[in-house]
């Protein structure tokens, strides 16, 4: 099956490209949208992998509706080519952060603010067309971008007194993001169709992924420090049983061991 992918030279773009890379039997890959300036790519052959959304939550913010109008006519311009099947990365901020427990697909979708508004819409139009949806927990990694929450903690290492968080209390669920590229090969083989909540399944607190952080850089016992408090509690971790049994699919990375990684990355 040949795969085409937006956003290939993306953080998880680059993670997918290398997995399939390394596929048994090997997949074939073309990069591009199903344009005609790609001659090796025949839609109707292709599954499309539609990673090329911007990721900056806080950008579709300031865009607004700007935003949710560039996602879905983006998607609408792709939806005019005959592929064969889309896979659609999502993700799990159209949940919110108000549950209490892991997030089952079957979970109302109130997260708010344009990105998660521009991620429910283009699941829409996915779904419509017979297509797969992922949404996909807090993927981490080494390349990841700046600004994440783990970024700013790494970024901190090196410097003298406390590692700063912005609130240690949020409850969050951490990817790998070759755990996320592996889903997404996943569902090219298989083409499900419908929605799956790829994640770890687990929430650690951000104060404890910061400890685990300097743990695994052998700063233990340096202070961590809140820089705000919201005052409220912020859950969201999602429950992925039904993609554990549905797709065969498991995360394989613990965090500890893709902490270690994401160090020695960043220590070349």
């Amino acid at each position: 099956m040949r795969i085409a992918i937006t956003g290939a030279g993306g953080f998880l773009g680059r993670a997918l490209r290398a997995v399939l890379a390394g596929a048994e039997p090997p997949l074939l890959l073309s990069r591009g949208q199903g344009g005609a300036g790609d001659p090796l790519l025949v839609p109707a052959a292709c599954v499309l992998v539609h990673l090329g959304e911007p990721a900056d939550a806080g950008q579709a913010g300031r865009e607004g509706e700007t935003h949710v109008s560039a996602v879905t006519d983006a998607m609408a311009r792709l939806l005019c080519q005959p592929w064969h099947h889309i896979v659609y990365a999502s993700s799990a901020l159209v949940y919110g952060d108000e549950a209490t427990v892991p997030v089952d697909v079957s979970a109302p979708t109130p997260g708010p603010g344009f990105y998660a508004q521009g991620k429910r819409a283009v699941e829409a139009m996915v779904l419509a067309a017979g297509g797969t949806v992922l949404r996909f927990a807090n993927l981490y990694g080494p390349g990841q971008a700046q600004g994440t929450v783990l970024a700013d903690l790494m970024m901190q290492l090196g410097e003298p007194g406390p590692l700063l968080v912005r609130d240690a209390d949020p409850v969050r669920d951490f990817l790998h993001v070759r755990d996320a590229a592996a889903a997404l090969v996943v569902a090219v083989s298989r083409m499900p169709g419908g929605i799956w909540n790829i994640g770890s399944g687990r929430g650690l607190p951000i104060g404890e992924l910061a400890s685990l952080l300097l743990a695994v850089a052998g700063q233990q016992g340096r202070e961590i420090r809140s820089k705000g408090i919201s005052g409220r509690r912020s859950y969201l971790v999602l429950d992925i049983t039904r993609s554990q049994v549905g797709l065969g699919w498991a995360p394989t990375i613990d965090l500890r061991s893709g902490l270690k990684e994401m160090l020695t990355d960043h220590d070349r």
